[in-house]
């Protein structure tokens, strides 16, 4: 794991842009992402930034990148509450979310559907994508579209161009803090 490699797949959520990112890290060594976890929050807690390790297989580790008040005001939308009521998910804050969230994906070889609400994800396209089982969509990108594609087509271009931004600056000597607003 490096910083690099956060940055590379987390821009848009250091920039404030998204709720949350995820990225799948190589580690042999438990301890080790334990290490980057310690480091990684320690960094970007005071920006409003967390990180998890959602499951770790003994060779690679699933990170998810958050910003902690997008996602409680996120599941604080009543549509999104009655989603998450429907899939079972424990009523209370986001730490309880999330732990369910880690349970499945380290249950179930498949990813959850409602995990597009944790990266903040139009709700109409996660919505869309559980009940056309991810066919018949507008376009993709960063997620299957099944409402508005030409602002979701936007969206995609604005966070390439940060991340191409952001990894352009950490190479010509920024931080990850200096990055993290």
């Amino acid at each position: 794991m490096s910083d690099l490699q956060l940055i590379r797949n987390c821009a848009p959520t250091l920039a404030g842009m998204k709720i949350g990112s995820l990225f799948n890290a190589r580690e042999r060594e438990e301890a080790q992402v334990n290490l980057w976890l310690k480091r990684w929050n320690a960094l970007l807690n005071e920006k409003g930034v967390y990180v998890r390790c959602l499951r770790y297989n003994g060779r690679a580790a699933l990170m998810y990148v958050y910003r902690e008040a997008a996602l409680n005001e996120r599941m604080r939308e009543p549509e999104v509450q009655a989603l998450m009521r429907r899939l079972r998910y424990p009523a209370g804050g986001i730490a309880g979310k999330i732990d369910h969230l880690s349970a499945h994906l380290n249950a179930h070889p498949e990813f959850p559907h409602e995990i597009g609400l944790f990266l903040g994800y139009p709700l109409e396209d996660v919505c869309g994508f559980i009940q056309k089982k991810g066919r018949d969509y507008k376009c993709s990108g960063c997620w299957k579209v099944y409402g508005d594609a030409e602002k979701a087509k936007a969206c995609f271009k604005k966070y390439h161009r940060c991340t191409a931004h952001y990894v352009k600056h950490y190479q010509k000597g920024g931080t990850l803090c200096q990055l993290t607003v």
